[in-house]
């Protein structure tokens, strides 16, 4: 049996080489059962809910394992307006909506910038259209979450935690598009050019949130939080 000053040792050589072991990231997404992470983004006609719809969704897939990354989405129409407007239905958003739960039910970590908790985007517009389409949302613990935008002005001094400066400076390929109200406008009409532009967009968002993350990843601890 160990002494005291025996047991201290041992505590200290376990942190020591704790210490000096090289993090296995792969391993700890493993040990959490995380196997699938989903960068998610969102673009709507408002801010609010309850006053807006959503016009697309994107979402970069990647497989903790093996890195590989692939990008699905799903957008309105012109078809989903003219349809919603023949049956005095002003919810046209109903089908985007469905497809972007399924695709964040696939995955167990979904990481957004500026995008859960109170006064942000995403997951708070995509609960309420749920709720006033009478839709099932996940439950809790469903999956995890993390926001890039609360990870990165804790780790970093910048004049703004916008996205796009944070894929400048980490030197993102992709880039961010400029919001042009007028197309986001004529896009919730279901305009073909218009939602091609915001479907682009929406894309490019979820590639330099996906690069973003894999730059601070080193960083941050495995997200105990819940969705």
């Amino acid at each position: 049996m160990l002494n005291q000053k025996e047991l201290i040792e041992k505590e200290r050589k376990r942190w020591k080489d704790r210490y000096n072991t090289k993090r296995n990231i792969k391993e700890e997404y493993y040990r959490k059962g995380i196997d699938t992470i989903g960068y998610f983004d969102i673009e709507a006609s408002h801010l609010k809910g309850n006053m807006g719809e959503m016009l697309s969704w994107a979402m970069v897939f990647r497989d903790t394992q093996t890195d590989k990354t692939w990008t699905e989405y799903d957008a309105i129409t012109r078809k989903d307006v003219e349809k919603a407007y023949n049956k005095g239905d002003p919810n046209f958003d109903r089908h985007v909506v469905e497809t972007a739960i399924e695709a964040i039910s696939e995955v167990q970590l979904v990481i957004g910038h500026y995008f859960n908790g109170p006064k942000k985007m995403d997951m708070p517009f995509l609960r309420t259209r749920a709720a006033f389409l009478k839709l099932p949302f996940p439950q809790y613990q469903k999956f995890r979450f993390m926001d890039t935008w609360a990870k990165g002005r804790a780790l970093y001094s910048l004049t703004s935690n916008r996205l796009g400066v944070f894929g400048d400076m980490f030197g993102s390929k992709e880039e961010k598009t400029p919001v042009d109200f007028d197309t986001w406008r004529m896009a919730k009409m279901g305009q073909p050019k218009a939602m091609k532009y915001v479907v682009d967009h929406n894309i490019k968002d979820v590639w330099v949130t996906h690069n973003v993350h894999k730059k601070m990843e080193h960083l941050l601890p495995i997200p105990n939080s819940y969705v």
